[in-house]
């Protein structure tokens, strides 16, 4: 391998480490215990090297909203696979179930909530759900038809509806988290009565 290669192995790497760690800790600490020097220490990389690639604190946020971007891509692929709706609702809602689990839900809220602040971070923030937007109308689009009824709402509008639901969802779920207390039963009561009542229509059972 040639000495260049090497040197963009060796960059790419140390960049992949630094934008863990920042993940890791916005997931645990939050915005405020994400400094630049606890995520070089956290990777294991000179703290040069968090500058040199990102440019400061500010930068690893950009980084970590393009990172939530690359999370609809995900979500997206699996979603390809559903041939029914429930089966849809089924993935979305374990994927969802895992991210929160593993922090990946927080770390993206820490950016959100910075990003409040600014222009730059807020224009990325309103990408990201916008992608969310689109994702969920393209698999409505796919999977309404198959209900063989109509929808009171173009699959736009319901995904328009999604988005604010998940959204709504997660902060009620990272809000009892960080209060230490459990989350509110009816919260997951409707997200289970929702997978049922798509499965009701599917069967042309619901009323």
């Amino acid at each position: 391998m040639a000495l260049d290669e090497i040197e963009t192995s060796r960059g790419e790497t140390s960049r992949a480490k630094l934008m863990k760690a920042s993940q890791e800790i916005l997931a645990s600490e939050g915005f405020k215990g994400m400094s630049t020097r606890a995520v070089a220490e956290r990777a294991g990389v000179a703290l040069s090297l968090v500058h040199h690639h990102f440019g400061g604190k500010r930068g690893l946020l950009i980084a970590a909203l393009d990172e939530d971007l690359a999370r609809v891509g995900r979500y997206q692929r699996l979603l390809e696979q559903a041939t029914t709706l429930s089966e849809a609702w089924r993935i979305l809602i374990d994927e969802s179930r895992r991210d929160m689990a593993s922090g990946t839900i927080r770390a993206e809220w820490e950016t959100f909530i910075v990003g409040l602040g600014d222009p730059e971070l807020s224009d990325r923030w309103q990408k990201v759900t916008a992608a969310w937007r689109e994702l969920y109308t393209s698999v409505l689009e796919r999977l309404l038809p198959a209900l063989d009824r109509e929808s009171p709402l173009p699959p736009s509008a319901l995904a328009a509806i999604l988005v604010d639901f998940f959204l709504g969802a997660e902060a009620e779920l990272l809000a009892a988290a960080a209060s230490g207390s459990e989350a509110a039963p009816e919260e997951l009561d409707l997200i289970d009565r929702i997978g049922q009542l798509i499965a009701q229509f599917e069967a042309g059972e619901a009323r």
